[in-house]
């Protein structure tokens, strides 16, 4: 058969897809427009047919209340709000009707690949005849701080970017 792929936004506040219609759903940093766990993995489930399966990845805040480099990385980065608390992905998960199968740290691979790009990048822009107008490179600084500020929170461990597999088991409810 022909294979169908469909990429669907949705509204942080009020996520909401096609009832029963995949098989398969991937979450991307499903977060950093804000929502919350227990809703957006809901409308996920609605979504799936049973026995699908989903994937989400997704950065989760360990600790504390915010400090000022979690605020300064939340502007940077555009964020509508702070991650989620790393316990309320399973137990959005579970109250959906997923089983989980897999947690996984993804933030040293992310981390590792982030450098990669940025070394790589560096090197290209020394090969330049010229330098990037002022705009760009104001671009480059910000973007640069952004990632940096997330890699330094994920170091101190008030991040973590981690990967959940699951599988639909139960309708939701």
């Amino acid at each position: 058969g022909r294979g169908r792929v469909a990429i669907e936004g949705f509204d942080a506040a009020a996520p909401a897809f096609r009832a029963g219609f995949h098989h398969h759903a991937l979450l991307l940093e499903p977060f950093r427009a804000g929502g919350t766990p227990d809703a957006l993995l809901a409308a996920a489930a609605t979504a799936l047919r049973p026995g699908g399966q989903m994937v989400l990845l997704d950065l989760v805040a360990r600790g504390g209340s915010a400090g000022p480099w979690e605020s300064r990385w939340l502007g940077a980065e555009g964020r509508a709000a702070t991650p989620p608390a790393e316990a309320a992905i399973p137990a959005a998960l579970q109250r959906a009707g997923f089983d989980l199968h897999v947690v996984e740290d993804a933030g040293r691979r992310q981390r590792d690949a982030v450098l990669e790009a940025w070394q790589a990048l560096i090197l290209a822009l020394r090969g330049e005849a010229a330098r990037p107008a002022p705009r760009d490179a104001v671009a480059l600084v910000e973007e640069a701080e952004a990632w940096l500020l997330r890699l330094r929170l994920m170091q101190e461990g008030r991040l973590r970017l981690l990967r959940w597999h699951a599988t639909m088991a139960r309708p939701p409810g």
